[in-house]
């Protein structure tokens, strides 16, 4: 068996949909791939179909089994990575739960001090409460400014660039803003969509685990001027180890 992350497969599904001669769910939380043969929580009843038509299969397993094979498959993906996670949660002022949370898996292998100094952030509560303080549909969102929350200030001193190996070529790419080489500071984007013109000129530290449909629905928040016209801000922000 096989198991995908939410975003890679929207990356892996075309190249699937060819070899299996058969259309998937574009969106998905996480995939299991079995005999060859996507299984995921939207897919489920035609690949019980195509267990009765082609094999003679019939399933007796519950939904609640079901769920458990999930579970178990992404607590076993987590630990296979060997990455420390970073959970986001966010909302708005006319929220009365979170809006949104976003498991993104670091890579502090590649990015030892990016990933460290946004550890020592967190426990120190910088992000507590900080805004999105610009959201572009297609594009990406942005916070960390935690002097004005107007994309204006940074905290702490720039960061030099540690690498550039980590591609902007999916939804979901958790980056450090700069204003030049050299100079990674405390704001971060979430890229929406594949922005390769990003490549080389900011440093991606991480990369959507999951959380992907709650990433589509923070970027149709409703906008004027490239800002949530909603306070949207962090909620809770912490490193998660497995």
């Amino acid at each position: 068996a096989h198991v995908y992350d939410p975003v890679e497969w929207v990356v892996c599904r075309s190249s699937l949909e060819k070899r299996l001669e058969c259309s998937l769910p574009s969106d998905a939380e996480h995939v299991v791939t079995m005999s060859s043969m996507p299984a995921t929580e939207h897919a489920l009843e035609s690949i019980l179909e195509y267990g009765r038509d082609f094999f003679g299969y019939e399933d007796t397993r519950s939904d609640e089994e079901y769920e458990s094979i999930l579970a178990a498959a992404r607590t076993q993906l987590m630990r296979s990575r060997k990455r420390p996670l970073l959970r986001v949660a966010f909302t708005s002022d006319d929220a009365s739960e979170d809006s949104a949370v976003l498991l993104f898996e670091l890579f502090d292998d590649y990015c030892p001090l990016a990933c460290a100094r946004l550890e020592e952030s967190i426990v120190g509560g910088l992000y507590d409460g900080d805004e999105v303080h610009r959201l572009v549909r297609g594009g990406w969102l942005q916070a960390g400014d935690t002097e004005t929350g107007d994309g204006d200030r940074t905290s702490g001193e720039p960061l030099v660039d540690e690498c550039f190996e980590l591609r902007h070529d999916r939804p979901g790419i958790l980056g450090l803003v700069n204003a030049g080489p050299n100079s990674n500071s405390s704001q971060f984007y979430v890229t929406f969509a594949a922005t390769q013109w990003m490549d080389k000129r900011y440093e991606a530290i991480g990369r959507l685990f999951d959380g992907l449909a709650d990433l589509r629905a923070l970027e149709a928040t409703t906008t004027r001027n490239g800002r949530p016209t909603n306070r949207l801000r962090i909620a809770r922000i912490e490193i998660v180890r497995v």
